[in-house]
């Protein structure tokens, strides 16, 4: 499956809340103990995202874990028909609704 979609859009999140709380990537990755190239690739979405540490930039930017993720297809990007496959796209979602109902 592919996922670069799902990354970029937890990284401009992250990137969107660090810059309104005023704080910059080296003092965000000192705060959750990483490097600020690995903080600037998660970023970027070039780094994959555990759920622990997902749960991590979430209390350290004092939002619900789920602010961090898409939320339906309304947070998809019109290119995601071809990015994705109907089949996949249905995965992507189905697993994100596996995470809400964990909480």
């Amino acid at each position: 499956m592919n996922t670069d979609y799902f990354y970029k859009f937890i990284g401009e999140k992250i990137t969107t809340l660090r810059k309104k709380k005023g704080k910059s990537q080296e003092e965000i990755a000192k705060s959750l103990g990483v490097t600020r190239v690995t903080w600037n690739h998660m970023e970027k979405g070039a780094q994959k995202i555990t759920v622990d540490r997902l749960w991590e930039i979430a209390r350290l930017m004092e939002v619900e874990i789920f602010e961090l993720l898409p939320q339906g297809d309304q947070d998809f990007d019109p290119a995601t028909e071809e990015k994705f496959g109907d089949l996949e796209k249905h995965q992507v979602l189905s697993e994100l609704n596996k995470l809400r109902t964990k909480k």
